[in-house]
């Protein structure tokens, strides 16, 4: 998340927009989707063809709570945003294939809620459905399936056994209910993306930074992928089918925990990707061929702070490495955070950061092969 000081006027048709879009060949388009005249937008997921994307953005009105709203972005409606029907906060975390049901959660404001939050599911002929909680104090959602009818997200309970809150990753379905993946352990659980066949989770046991990357399957169950190394390691994203999984493993250097990137197949196990350098992954295809995330760039000056190194955003394949993708204005650069099913279209925020201007939502495009 980012403040912005200033906010420049922007067409909410998404217009094409001047960048510097690296040096392949294959980038194409660059567009702005506007924020409607929010201080904060970030794109959360985008559509299996790349017309339609998915966010939230965060209002700061003079005098007032700031709030989020929930957005849903299309090539052929333009930007409109998903409300709840009791006025309180919206986030999208997922969206369907076709671009028609969005998955997110409701915040509640303090006081009236400790970190309260309640999943929802949102359809263009519906509209939202507030889900609930599942039983627990609060919940969130992380992604939706491609048939729009699986959810999978997180339960955070008030307190365990021992008095501490527990947190465990679940499965909705709109025939069954919710089922939690966590029973039998005593740790905590987060899931962080859900296959597009709904089939499969991935995300954390443990706690963040500290935890052990899981893959589940209804058939399987809860599985640990076996990254050795760091700290600790989490599952962040998942292929269609679930035989692809892109994550981060941590790794403590020089008092600093630093994130790298890993990919785990069905077939070869681990391949650790820390010759990338810091990296962190937001999105991939659907066969799992193609990784984009961002990554750190490493200052000429070794005294410069870790916090202060340029973040730029990244394409990576097996075949080809690691490609950045550019800039929106020759200077800010684009962060990815997620992928078109083809990994053609990649869609997420740029901005200065340290809450100065330029910030927007793009949408990049690029020649298929």
């Amino acid at each position: 998340m980012r403040f912005v000081l200033l906010i420049a006027a922007l067409c909410l048709c998404g217009p094409t927009v001047a960048g510097t879009l690296g040096s392949d060949s294959r980038n194409v388009g660059l567009r702005d989707l506007g924020n409607l005249g929010g201080r904060i937008a970030n794109a959360e997921a985008v559509s299996a063809d790349g017309t339609v994307v998915v966010g939230d953005i965060l209002y700061a009105p003079l005098f007032r709570r700031p709030y989020y709203r929930a957005f849903r972005w299309s090539a052929r409606t333009g930007m409109q945003t998903l409300r709840d029907p009791a006025g309180q906060g919206t986030h999208a975390v997922g969206v369907s294939a076709d671009g028609s049901v969005v998955a997110g959660w409701i915040s509640i404001p303090e006081p009236k809620a400790v970190g309260g939050t309640r999943v929802f599911r949102w359809t263009v002929a519906g509209g939202l459905q507030d889900l609930g909680t599942f039983g627990g104090a609060s919940a969130i959602a992380a992604g939706i399936s491609a048939d729009g009818t699986v959810i999978a997200g997180t339960i955070r309970f008030s307190q365990d056994a021992k008095g501490a809150a527990v947190s465990h990753a679940f499965r909705w379905t709109v025939s069954g209910g919710v089922k939690d993946l966590a029973e039998a352990y005593s740790q905590d659980s987060t899931a962080e993306a859900i296959s597009a066949d709904g089939s499969t989770i991935v995300g954390r046991i443990g706690l963040p930074f500290r935890g052990r990357p899981f893959r589940w399957t209804a058939s399987a169950g809860m599985q640990h992928l076996g990254v050795v190394g760091g700290t600790g390691a989490e599952a962040r994203r998942v292929s269609a089918d679930g035989s692809v999984i892109a994550g981060s493993i941590h790794k403590e250097q020089d008092g600093v925990l630093r994130g790298y990137v890993f990919r785990w197949t069905a077939a070869n196990g681990v391949q650790d990707l820390s010759a990338l350098g810091e990296a962190h992954a937001q999105g991939l295809s659907a066969d799992g061929t193609v990784m984009v995330g961002t990554y750190a760039i490493r200052p000429e000056d070794p005294n410069v702070r870790w916090y202060l190194q340029p973040v730029h955003g990244f394409r990576w394949t097996e075949r080809e490495g690691l490609e950045d993708i550019g800039t929106s204005d020759g200077r800010t650069p684009l962060r990815p955070s997620a992928e078109s099913a083809d990994g053609s279209v990649i869609v997420g925020d740029y901005g200065a950061g340290l809450g100065l201007p330029p910030n927007g939502i793009f949408v990049l495009t690029r020649q298929r092969r």
